[in-house]
């Protein structure tokens, strides 16, 4: 079981017949391909200046508030319910540990009370 973002997930064995099964690789090799040509078209994504070119759909100005770090690995182009467009980058970023300190830190939490 794995819960996320406050769903369960339950997994359950199936039994597929190999007819079934066959459907099932087909569906997947389908779902692969589809990933694979998708994963080309992210790939001809650009940032150029304060323009995002995307392929199929031309140029589109963008704000880009901070710098993007490290190599690129997806793009979702996304409409909010105000009606604003957004370009959400996901990067391949590496982490750099905190160093260790050799004193305590208090954080506030905004806890009101405390149950024990």
């Amino acid at each position: 079981m794995w819960r996320n973002n406050g769903l369960l997930s339950i997994r359950f064995r199936l039994y597929p017949s190999r007819r079934t099964e066959e459907a099932l690789f087909q569906h997947l090799d389908l779902c692969r391909w589809l990933y694979n040509r998708l994963l080309e078209e992210l790939n001809k994504a650009k940032v150029e200046g304060a323009k995002l070119i995307l392929s199929k759909v031309g140029a589109i100005n963008i704000k880009l508030h901070r710098p993007i770090e490290g190599k690129i690995k997806g793009l979702f182009v996304k409409r909010e319910l105000s009606g604003k467009w957004f370009a959400v980058f996901q990067c391949e970023n590496k982490t750099v540990p905190l160093s260790m300190v050799d004193r305590a830190i208090g954080l506030d939490v905004g806890v009101t009370h405390f149950f024990v």
